[in-house]
């Protein structure tokens, strides 16, 4: 699932960027090409920071950096990964950066919670044991978070916490692109 929801957010953001694109009036198909340039920038991202967190197994063994079809990617790479791509061809083609990264932003959280829907359905990234009535137990052996909820028993769905908050940054993004920061380039990102 998560594979699944990993790609369908890169459509969706990329969709929505596009969108964000007609309505700051920002040339469709500079927006077209920085999504072509941004999206393998992300993964490629995604995987250099997974690498470079555990350095100490890929140090030994540097065959299996490449091997990305057996899982290890960090969100926070392909973030960092697809707007330093995006922003880099952007200088070298002279696009306008700020309204590149005020579209940019919309599809990063639009992506983003997205993908955390696969994270909630595997059993992902596993959060302190509670009580409270929306505590998860994951009974599927195959999920990562089996164990867990054997050994402590319900947890928060932190992945749900997230992915709530990224809606609600997405809701935000919306405010202020179109109220407090409408004349302002840039301060959308």
């Amino acid at each position: 699932w998560h594979g699944i929801f990993t790609a369908v957010g890169i459509l969706i953001g990329v969709n929505l960027s596009l969108r964000m694109a007609r309505v700051i009036h920002y040339n469709e198909d500079d927006a077209y090409t920085l999504a072509l340039v941004g999206v393998p920038s992300g993964v490629f991202g995604a995987r250099l920071l997974f690498v470079a967190e555990r350095w100490d197994f890929y140090g030994e063994n540097p065959g299996r950096i490449l091997a990305i079809t057996e899982g290890g990617i960090s969100i926070w790479g392909a973030i960092l990964g697809g707007v330093l791509g995006g922003f880099l061809f952007a200088l070298w083609r002279r696009y306008p950066i700020t309204g590149a990264l005020d579209i940019a932003a919309f599809g990063i959280i639009a992506g983003q919670a997205t993908g955390r829907i696969g994270d909630v359905i595997n059993g992902e990234h596993l959060a302190i044991a509670t009580d409270v009535p929306w505590g998860v137990i994951y009974t599927n052996p195959a999920s990562p978070a089996f164990a867990h909820s054997i050994t402590v028993g319900a947890h928060h769905p932190a992945t749900a916490y997230e992915l709530i908050g990224d809606l609600v940054i997405l809701g935000v993004l919306f405010y202020v692109l179109n109220g407090v920061f409408r004349r302002r380039p840039g301060l959308t990102f």
